[in-house]
């Protein structure tokens, strides 16, 4: 298995959670793509979306890896549920083309 390429963004720190929102979501999801070039585009999207600092994706992160032998994009978030919602919709609307 060749790793093509990691793309990293987080914004988190030692108090990531208020009282009001104790709940914390990880999940993966495994998109295949038909490129490298699409899973580019994918994953330098999710990135831009957490960099933007959106309040909702705060103190969240996003973990993206391509797997060339497989056309697979594995994305994994971490974050509040409100934050793993907004990207899973997204993600949603952007496969289903």
């Amino acid at each position: 298995m060749k790793l093509l390429y990691i793309a990293f963004a987080e914004e988190t720190d030692k108090n990531a959670f208020s009282s009001e929102n104790k709940t914390v979501v990880s999940s993966v999801a495994d998109i295949y793509v038909d490129d490298s070039e699409e899973g580019g585009r994918i994953a330098n999207m999710l990135t831009a979306l957490l960099n933007s600092k959106f309040s909702e994706y705060e103190n969240s992160s996003i973990h993206t890896q391509y797997f060339e032998c497989e056309n697979k994009l594995r994305v994994t978030l971490w974050g509040n549920v409100d934050f793993v919602k907004s990207i899973f919709e997204i993600l949603s609307d952007i496969t289903q083309k």
